[in-house]
């Protein structure tokens, strides 16, 4: 099929709200109990401990918003659904409707508020698992009409 009769779906950036919320919460209480506790200001072995911890937050939420980015967008057309395939490789990997047993669609409070989702592509085949499609605005129409097409696929 050709790429200009193909739907993009592109990535809602707040379904990292969890993330990074999180991320924010540690670092707040981190940096209350150290500048509350006096002891703690003076001691060079927890500033580095502080920074060490720091670093790697920064770079969980770094890999994460690269990750959200890179993996969840996706394309469909009448015939298949595009996944990319992973975080180095640019191609993307071709799923045929008629491949699909059912696809759902969930979403958290957060998510509900926000109009953001996770669609959930069930494979036929009993040893595959299935494919999670995360941070998908407007959830319910896209799953629904991807549902649609599987069904007009059978």
């Amino acid at each position: 099929m050709p790429i200009e009769e193909r739907h993009s779906v592109k990535f809602a950036f707040l379904s990292l709200l969890g993330p990074f919320t999180a991320v924010g919460l540690i670092l707040a209480a981190m940096l209350t109990a150290f500048f509350a506790i006096e002891k703690l200001n003076n001691n060079p072995t927890v500033w580095i401990c502080l920074g060490v911890s720091l670093s790697l937050l920064c770079c969980f939420s770094c890999f994460s918003w690269i990750a959200a980015i890179r993996l969840n967008p996706f394309e469909y057309d009448s015939n298949q659904i595009y996944l990319h395939r992973g975080m180095l490789n640019s191609g993307s990997r071709p799923i045929r409707y008629r491949d699909l047993e059912e696809v759902l669609y969930s979403q958290n409070l957060i998510e509900k508020m926000f109009g953001t989702g996770t669609i959930v592509l069930m494979p036929r085949e009993k040893g595959h698992a299935p494919f999670r499609l995360k941070g998908v605005p407007n959830v319910e129409s896209v799953a629904g009409i991807l549902e649609k097409l599987r069904l007009v696929k059978q």
